[in-house]
């Protein structure tokens, strides 16, 4: 009788406990203002500790194949917050941010912010899918309540923005 080799059994056990753990959390908000006004906000990390409830920006920049670090507040009730280092996966000026990160097999996240031009202006959908065995014992309602309560900033933020007669510029090409 054969037996595996550890590192084997190991990556196995990984690859069952990534299958098994699969959540997401989504949220959509409709922001009267262009896509690039949006854009422009959501990817000014640097401003992020003055509006937004859910990421501060600690280092790195957000661009393509980037890495990205910030802290980010889960439930602020239990002021429970976690440093975390995401990868720049894809970004497309006006449209999509994606960021992907997490220890493989434990618990990764593929976080996706997508533009949508409406007719009113935007639709901003926040996107995070997970996976992983820790997935399996932890609840996501508390972040869905923190990616709400982050669209809603957004708006708020985007709007004073355009109320204030903030100078749009265009996006970034260097980004991609």
């Amino acid at each position: 009788m054969s037996f595996l080799p550890l590192s084997s059994m190991i990556i196995i056990a990984m690859s069952v406990s990534a299958w098994l753990g699969n959540k997401s959390v989504k949220t959509e908000i409709e922001i009267e203002a262009p896509p690039v006004l949006v854009w422009q906000v959501l990817t000014d990390v640097a401003s992020y500790q003055h509006w937004n409830p859910v990421f501060l920006y600690e280092k790195g920049d957000l661009k393509q194949g980037e890495n990205i670090i910030y802290t980010v507040t889960e439930n602020p009730a239990e002021q429970k917050s976690a440093k975390i280092s995401a990868r720049v996966k894809q970004v497309v000026p006006n449209k999509l941010l994606n960021q992907t990160g997490g220890l493989w097999g434990i618990i990764t996240f593929d976080h996706k912010y997508l533009l949508t031009k409406t007719e009113r202006g935007t639709k901003v959908t926040i996107y995070e899918k997970y996976t992983g065995l820790y997935v399996n014992f932890w609840g996501e309602s508390s972040i869905a309540k923190q990616y709400e309560n982050l669209a809603k900033a957004l708006k708020t933020r985007v709007l004073s923005s355009l109320k204030a007669g903030v100078e749009v510029r265009p996006a970034d090409k260097t980004s991609q």
